[in-house]
């Protein structure tokens, strides 16, 4: 069971210093991440991925968002993600005395939370120089089927057995019925590597560092969803939109007065723009409609509109499934577009779009920052007496974001 685990440098005591107290490892730490997360030979997990980015890309447009500076946010937001991971996964190698390569390879998110493969912790075990390899006995059979990890510490020979870990107790635990279980299937082997990881948790916690085995993880119910019940979706729109909902409820109050008394057809007239402002911000909205109006909102161009509205039906009822719900996103799509086909009407659009894409798709074809600063020189005095004011901005700041990302 412990051969062929991945290499783990011996160490004989946890590191104490960290990359988060000293400002030029960190500074370096910077260094090393991004040059791991540009590898190919890192997991995905902590890969900045060139297929991601343009899937991010499509996703957006496919939403509405075309702008490139709201683009670039979201790409940016992608990148430092990664980034930090990386860190995060050097500090950990650091702590442990491990090849960060071990590390990433042997780290996997579940549920949110960071994990080791539990091969990775018997190895770490074994090669820490403290104790033995790692042995695992066995008694009883069926439901007490049960195994203990045991090892002989080298400083006294004493014999350490970690807490005994059985069929019954993945029962009552709730791991052995989860669907697709790998305790149904291999229950030798997960309860072998339970017995491992408890065992590292009580005599090796230095090594683990509070961290879980992703067996453990994927076995554990998805705590995010027990905490965030459906309600606390409302209560982060009303929180998140109680600013606008008062500037709205503001304006027609003093209006509403006034006709009351009056004759009927009035307020008739005079309620006839409200519903406009109403749409774009409803509160208790559920997660799914809230993103398709905020996408929706998003979208600046009638070109855009007018193909999100070709393909409406099929978005809206993939994402939607109560006919409520269809009828509101469905409402405020016709009211954009009919806004959008007003402002076209007066003339006043946004950036061109497809004069964005034609030069940013040169822009992207350019490998180094001296290639960038080049292209800028001999292109800034075409692009800005060739389009329109935002048509420009939007051209040469996407090539200062490129010039950055080199």
């Amino acid at each position: 069971m412990t051969e062929n685990m991945p290499v783990v440098i011996q160490q004989q005591s946890v590191p104490q210093n960290s990359l988060f107290l000293d400002v030029t490892a960190f500074e370096n730490s910077q260094r090393m991440a991004k040059t791991l997360a540009m590898s190919k030979l890192v997991p995905q997990a902590f890969r900045i991925d060139r297929e991601e980015i343009k899937a991010i890309r499509k996703d957006l447009e496919e939403n509405g968002i075309t702008e490139e500076a709201q683009i670039k946010l979201y790409v940016d937001d992608y990148r430092n993600g990664k980034l930090a991971d990386c860190i995060v996964a050097l500090e950990l190698a650091m702590r442990i005395g491990a090849s960060p390569m071990a590390v990433l390879q042997n780290t996997y998110i579940v549920h949110g939370k960071p994990g080791y493969s539990a091969t990775f912790i018997i190895a770490m075990i074994n090669s820490c120089g403290r104790y033995s390899p790692l042995r695992f006995e066995f008694t009883g059979d069926g439901d007490e089927r049960t195994c203990v990890a045991w090892a002989k510490e080298l400083a006294t020979g004493d014999r350490l057995d970690g807490p005994a870990v059985s069929i019954s107790i993945a029962k009552k635990e709730g791991w052995f019925g989860k669907p697709k279980s790998k305790w149904q299937t291999m229950p030798e082997l997960m309860l072998r590597y339970r017995a491992a990881t408890f065992f590292g948790r009580m005599y090796a916690p230095e090594l683990l560092m509070g961290m879980r085995s992703v067996e453990e993880l994927r076995d554990i119910p998805d705590e995010r969803q027990e905490q965030q019940p459906a309600k606390n979706v409302a209560n982060d729109l009303n929180s998140r939109f109680s600013n606008a909902k008062k500037q709205e409820e503001a304006k027609p109050e003093p209006e509403k007065t006034k006709p009351a008394p009056k004759v009927k057809k009035e307020p008739e007239t005079k309620q006839e723009p409200a519903p406009a402002p109403e749409k774009k911000i409803k509160l208790r909205l559920p997660a799914n409609v809230k993103n398709l109006i905020n996408g929706i909102a998003e979208i600046s161009d009638l070109k855009t509109m007018e193909l999100w509205m070709s393909g409406a039906d099929e978005v809206i009822n993939r994402e939607l499934e109560h006919d409520d719900d269809k009828a509101e996103v469905r409402a405020f799509a016709e009211e954009h577009h009919a806004e959008l086909t007003a402002a076209a009407a007066k003339g006043d659009q946004p950036a061109d779009n497809d004069a964005v894409k034609k030069e940013t798709a040169k822009i992207d074809k350019l490998k180094t920052p001296i290639e960038i600063d080049k292209w800028r020189h001999a292109n800034a005095e075409r692009i800005q007496s060739s389009y329109d004011e935002k048509t420009s901005d939007a051209i040469l700041d996407h090539a200062a974001y490129v010039y950055d990302i080199l």
